[in-house]
């Protein structure tokens, strides 16, 4: 019941703060695409300073422009892009306790045919690694939706390398296109 409840939680934490998260990553979208320009262009600049002129100035878009933006591309669902991986993502925390609860069986089962220790208890140390673990494995598991989620809110209509019909179509493109590492990574 509280894993479901919970994710029953995270669902509808995702579908009212998706389109936050939307206009933040096209902020930062923006920003990463503007300092790479920045940088590419860093030779004309000089150039540029050398003659006397000055570097030229971009400030990235506040987020109302980015709201519009996003609107007049899409339309209203467009601030759900990439909400299917989001709310895949949300088992994440199913998938750690899981993971967790069979580790502990895993390490008393090894326990008790090791040492035929009387105690069941875990350790300090044994709970923070084995919930470590768990963490690392959830992590793991569910990352790729991460890389996903970004490039499906960061894409614009013009970006047409970066649209995807849907969370599978979209790692299946990126595997074939870029290779199985760029989805982890």
């Amino acid at each position: 019941e509280s894993l479901l409840i919970a994710t029953q939680s995270g669902m509808g934490n995702v579908l009212l703060t998706n389109p936050i998260w939307m206009i933040a990553t096209r902020m930062q979208s923006y920003r990463n695409s503007a300092k790479l320009d920045q940088s590419t262009n860093k030779l004309g600049s000089i150039e540029d300073e050398a003659r006397g002129g000055s570097e030229p100035s971009s400030n990235p878009p506040k987020p109302l422009a980015v709201l519009k933006d996003v609107y007049k591309e899409y339309g209203i669902s467009g601030f759900w892009n990439g909400v299917t991986a989001s709310l895949v993502m949300v088992i994440n925390p199913t998938i750690q306790y899981a993971m967790y609860e069979w580790l502990v069986s895993l390490n008393k089962n090894m326990k008790k045919g090791l040492h035929k220790s009387k105690t069941d208890r875990l350790s300090t140390f044994e709970i923070f690694i084995l919930s470590a673990l768990s963490k690392a494995g959830a992590t793991v598991m569910t990352y790729p939706l991460m890389t996903v989620k970004t490039r499906m809110m960061a894409a614009r209509k013009t970006d047409s390398h970066l649209q995807y019909t849907s969370v599978w179509n979209a790692i299946a493109q990126i595997a074939k296109k870029e290779g199985v590492y760029c989805i982890l990574s």
